[in-house]
């Protein structure tokens, strides 16, 4: 998020600032929060006018209002990219009842979340043989004496007809919280969808509703700066499909994940933060540290299990989808899980030690090297997984849809 400025030079010291109130074009007030200063700022002088321009960046965008940098947040309605498809279709989006009242709400450490409806409408009008068509006139037109009586006995009777819906989490933080730590509870949530989804996920809209000292509540839209790639930003807008999502609302039990990701979760941010800025893109440079993390964190997953002898076969063989497993051992042209994990072990040091022979290594095309870091990192993805409750069978399909094929 930059800013683009020229100001006229005035004194210096009003220009350390953590946050820039504006208005935009089309009148609403708005608030920059970061870090402002004009002390690296370029000078011009015209018409015996100095000036100061600059670009400069900030960490949030706030709507609404003119906001201190330490107002806080008291609730959070966030959508994020690729969520209404965990939920249901989005094709069938007419077959879902509209709820006025939270589908689903649990406690957090942080406070309450919730899952709600977020629907557009538009009246019904008096005869509504105009917006709906039957065949049987005869039928439509009883529906609409039904109607016309109903309307005439109910004056404030009206009839809305959904137009739109999605699904919208709504957080309630148990005490007001500044932006800063406001959001870092958002991305969390971002973070666990991420995973349950494979990929970038990340809010698509935040509105945030905040407390004056009057009493009253401000709502407004918060943009964080992100500093997303583009091509990961199109990983998040890329279409899903709820029917082919291996993991969706309907196969897990929500409530118990959430809460085993928000105890846990923090242990598995170095995995979270590769999903949630994959581009597509890798490197050889890119795909060795990939191998060399997702090996090492192998290691760390047998020596949790007290199981020193397995470093690299135990997670495989416990945490993986037969197709999986199988797919790793040829590969690494294997034949048995302990023969896949010597080899791990030898390709490992091969790439982590300067100088160290690559008698493993210049066996494998680095097409294979790329396969096989795709393959380990879903082994540990098994792993987390499993640690957050979710079934074996639910498992086994995420990794064998996810697995690579070529």
């Amino acid at each position: 998020m930059i800013l683009s400025y020229l100001i006229p030079e005035i004194s210096e010291s009003i220009f350390q600032l953590t946050e820039l109130h504006g208005i935009l074009d089309d009148g609403r007030c708005c608030t920059l929060i970061g870090r402002f200063s004009t002390n690296f700022s370029g000078y011009t002088h015209q018409d015996g006018q100095t000036s100061r321009r600059d670009k400069v960046s900030f960490n949030y965008l706030r709507m609404g209002g003119f906001y201190s940098a330490s107002s806080t947040i008291t609730e959070a309605i966030i959508a994020l990219t690729g969520m209404q498809e965990f939920f249901f279709p989005t094709g069938f989006k007419d077959f879902v009842r509209f709820s006025a009242t939270p589908e689903f709400q649990m406690n957090t450490p942080f406070g309450s979340l919730s899952i709600e409806h977020d629907a557009s409408f538009r009246l019904v009008p008096e005869d509504m043989r105009s917006i709906f068509y039957c065949t049987d006139d005869e039928a439509l037109n009883e529906i609409q004496e039904s109607y016309a009586r109903i309307c005439s006995a109910r004056p404030k009777f009206g009839l809305m007809l959904k137009t739109d819906l999605s699904y919208r989490l709504r957080i309630k933080f148990a005490e007001a919280l500044p932006v800063n730590e406001a959001f870092t509870r958002i991305d969390s949530i971002s973070a666990l969808f991420s995973l349950l989804l494979y990929g970038p996920c990340h809010p698509s809209n935040i509105r945030t509703v905040s407390a004056n000292e009057d009493g009253r509540t401000t709502v407004g839209d918060l943009y964080p700066s992100l500093g997303l790639n583009e091509s990961t930003i199109k990983l998040c807008e890329q279409n899903l499909s709820h029917h082919n999502l291996p993991i969706t609302i309907k196969n897990i039990d929500f409530r118990s994940v959430a809460t085993s990701w928000f105890q846990s979760g923090a242990g598995f941010h170095t995995l979270v933060t590769m999903l949630q800025h994959e581009t597509g893109f890798y490197t050889d440079h890119a795909v060795h540290g990939d191998l060399v993390l997702f090996s090492t964190q192998l290691e760390s997953i047998s020596h949790a299990a007290r199981e020193i002898g397995k470093k690299y076969s135990y997670a495989i063989d416990k945490h993986s989808a037969h197709e999986l497993k199988e797919r790793i051992k040829r590969l690494l042209q294997a034949k048995t899980h302990e023969e896949a994990g010597e080899i791990i072990s030898a390709l490992r040091n091969e790439i982590a030690h300067v100088g160290r022979p690559r008698s493993v290594l210049n066996k494998l095309s680095a097409q294979d090297v790329f396969l096989i870091s795709q393959c380990l990192k879903l082994v540990v993805i098994g792993y987390v997984l499993d640690s957050l409750g979710v079934s074996v069978n639910v498992r086994d399909r995420y990794q064998t849809l996810y697995m690579p094929r070529s």
